[in-house]
């Protein structure tokens, strides 16, 4: 947080809490202000904001200047700050033109494939286990590159770079 003129600085933010306007405090830790707000009570800390809070009125932004003039400098500059929200995403597509573009079109789900390294006679070989369309199985299966290990029911691969 910022310092000013060796003061610390509170931030005042406007936040709505059950339908109620609320305006939160940002600080940093100083035990002055903290000391100076639990003397008084019109000034609640809120647990589900986790922050000290007070109703928002103009009086109250003019009260909470005038308690800590003393000792730290009251900023307003973010009271009407509201935090970014996520746009609506539909399971089909994303952005919705929120970025003035095109939605993207959502990626069908790919297959996971897991490896594991095993050896046979001697041998270090990558297996994996997959069930292939029956197009790309017999494309798989008659080239040289994969070898079907069908007593563990898995695909095997050498353990060498290339592979």
């Amino acid at each position: 947080m910022e310092t000013r003129n060796n003061k610390p600085v509170i931030f005042l933010n406007r936040v709505e809490m059950e339908g109620k306007a609320l305006i939160k405090l940002y600080y940093k830790t100083d035990e002055k202000i903290v000391q100076r707000i639990k003397q008084n009570d019109w000034i609640n800390y809120n647990v589900k904001l986790s922050a000290w809070c007070v109703n928002y009125t103009e009086k109250n932004i003019g009260l909470v200047k005038e308690l800590f003039s003393d000792i730290a400098e009251v900023s307003t500059k973010y009271l009407e700050w509201k935090q970014w929200t996520q746009p609506r995403i539909s399971a089909n597509n994303i952005g919705l033109g929120y970025y003035d573009r095109q939605a993207l079109e959502k990626r069908e789900i790919l297959p996971c494939i897991t490896l594991f390294p095993y050896e046979k006679e001697g041998k270090r070989l990558v297996g994996f286990k997959y069930i292939f369309p029956k197009d790309q199985y017999y494309e798989i299966d008659n080239s040289n590159v994969f070898n079907r290990v069908k007593e563990m029911g898995i695909w095997s691969v050498d353990a060498n770079k290339f592979s």
